[in-house]
């Protein structure tokens, strides 16, 4: 496998870690990468096989906590769901999601203004925001 440049830096940042770039690592960010809402692990998983990657279950969940330890990708837990999802992070800023209560689709969502949100939290209490989450939930057209 080629390793891009968005794939130089995670390379880089396991490295500094004390983590290996190895081949399934690589495939796991491949997989979030091309996908375009968060994936469950059980999802990543599948991708993996359909890609005729040779991974386990299990190696697919420890590679997905290691990445997501180190922020190199967002683990998302949306209630409704009781499961984790896994998105691929390259510097952009944080998406949101909205997600339909009857099939389970999910989109995502780039709400810049949401900055301004954290600048008015800090002005007012004086917290540095670093981490938070939003969830919308709703019926997508094909549920409606």
């Amino acid at each position: 496998m080629k390793v891009s440049g968005f794939q130089k830096t995670y390379k880089e940042a396991l490295r500094t870690a004390g983590y290996r770039f190895t081949r399934p690592r690589q495939a796991v960010l491949q997989v979030l990468q091309r996908a375009e809402h968060p994936l469950s692990a059980l999802e990543v998983f599948r991708r993996l096989q359909g890609d005729h990657v040779s991974i386990d279950r299990v190696t697919v969940y420890r590679i997905l906590a290691v990445l997501s330890r180190l922020g190199l990708v967002a683990q998302l837990a949306f209630a409704q769901e009781g499961q984790f999802r896994y998105e691929w992070r390259d510097g952009r800023a944080l998406s949101y999601h909205v997600r339909c209560q009857k099939c389970g689709r999910i989109e995502s969502l780039c709400l810049p203004s949401l900055k301004r949100l954290k600048f008015l939290i800090k002005s007012k209490t004086s917290f540095l925001v670093n981490d938070q989450s939003l969830e919308f939930n709703g019926l997508c057209p094909d549920c409606q």
